[in-house]
């Protein structure tokens, strides 16, 4: 990849990236702040989201996996899934050590702790779900 497709690459992942994380913020705070649901579950509803978002931003706009066929679609669905998965246990471990262990308030710490994922997602959406063959 020239250097060129890897500055492209990544500034596509960041903006993708950035309006994830803004979904992610919006039903975040909608739902812990204005329906007052437990931040917990507001964190797991509002991941849920962002990740349906990302999956779709990220095979066709960052990493351009344009094949459509059922068998791929799925493969990397998957895959995506389950690294985002991980991020997910990050995501409410991260809030509930900020939250609960260090008293820090839970939007300060919804922040904190999704500074901390991107790189483990770019990382794990580059080189497991959508590499190049």
């Amino acid at each position: 990849m020239r250097m060129n497709e890897k500055i492209r690459e990544l500034a596509i992942y960041g903006v993708c990236g950035a309006m994830a994380a803004t979904l992610n913020l919006g039903v975040f705070a909608l739902l812990a702040d204005v329906a007052e649901i437990h931040y917990l579950l507001a964190t797991a509803l509002a991941w849920i989201c962002s990740t349906c978002f990302a999956f779709v931003s990220n095979k066709f706009f960052v990493f351009k996996s344009m094949e459509t066929g059922i068998k791929t679609f799925v493969r990397e669905g998957v895959a995506f899934l389950g690294s985002r998965c991980i991020s997910g246990v990050m995501d409410v471990a991260g809030m509930y050590l900020l939250v609960e262990m260090l008293h820090i308030g839970h939007d300060v710490a919804k922040i904190v702790v999704m500074v901390l994922i991107v790189l483990n997602n770019y990382i794990l959406s580059k080189y497991v779900v959508f590499k190049r063959k």
